[in-house]
């Protein structure tokens, strides 16, 4: 599997559910997995405590900013992913961040690979 996330802007929200508005506490990215710890944040599966994915980020915003944020969406990586359809998706280590394999600090997944670049996340 050669997922790659795609933090530089490559990632595209093609469609999202449940859109909801949030107020910032850190800086996030599109497509960014957003979870609450002391504020709406960068989900980080190595902070303590854990930061758990809840959210993922409509529109990219920084600590005070109000974005809207999606239950669910079907994100494209771009063409640097090269996945394989049917692959798992977990939240990661690295804040707001998706890796194609789980290690123990990030073992839960949060979508499935539909094509090779495009996953669904809830």
């Amino acid at each position: 599997m050669a997922f790659t996330d795609d933090t530089t802007g490559g990632r595209i929200i093609v469609e999202g559910s449940r859109p909801v508005k949030i107020t910032l506490s850190g800086t996030v990215k599109v497509g960014d997995l957003i979870g609450y710890a002391s504020g709406w944040k960068a989900a980080d599966m190595d902070s303590s405590p854990k930061n758990y994915p809840e959210l993922i980020a409509a529109e990219p915003g920084v600590s005070g900013g109000i974005i809207t944020a999606f239950r669910e969406a079907v994100i494209d990586f771009g063409t640097g992913c090269t996945a394989t359809a049917g692959d798992r998706v977990y939240a990661t280590t690295t804040a707001g961040q998706y890796v194609g394999v789980a290690s123990n600090d990030q073992g839960m997944c949060v979508g499935v690979m539909v094509t090779a670049q495009i996953a669904f996340i809830n």
